[in-house]
């Protein structure tokens, strides 16, 4: 199955670079619909017609954000910042700290079919 979806500027450059092969969302409806094998079509939200096409390797369901950047996340080797409590704070830019208790996180694994 095909699924759409829009990351900022600095996201989708360090996926395209393959610098970025996991990514978090709320584990919400949409997200529920995900399986193994099933491609992602990423749109870059400063100019939704550069995409890229990922297929997802791997779906690790989390209680919340911090557990899964604890799992995920190697501070010294990414851009996340200072620190993965900075990274769960970005999270909330996106979501509401209600939906994540709600619908927990996923953590996306991903390979780069383009």
């Amino acid at each position: 199955m095909m699924h759409t979806m829009k990351l900022n500027t600095r996201p989708f450059e360090r996926m395209k670079e393959g610098k970025k092969m996991v990514e978090y969302r709320l584990n919400d409806e949409k997200r529920k619909r995900l399986k193994l094998g099933d491609t992602i079509i990423f749109q870059k939200l400063s100019n939704l017609d550069e995409k890229l096409l990922m297929e997802i390797t791997d779906l690790n369901l989390f209680n919340n954000f911090y557990d899964a950047f604890l799992e995920f996340v190697n501070v010294e080797n990414s851009d996340i910042g200072e620190s993965i409590e900075k990274a769960v704070n970005s999270m909330y830019e996106y979501y509401e700290k209600n939906d994540e208790k709600k619908y927990g996180c996923l953590a996306i694994s991903l390979k780069t079919l383009n």
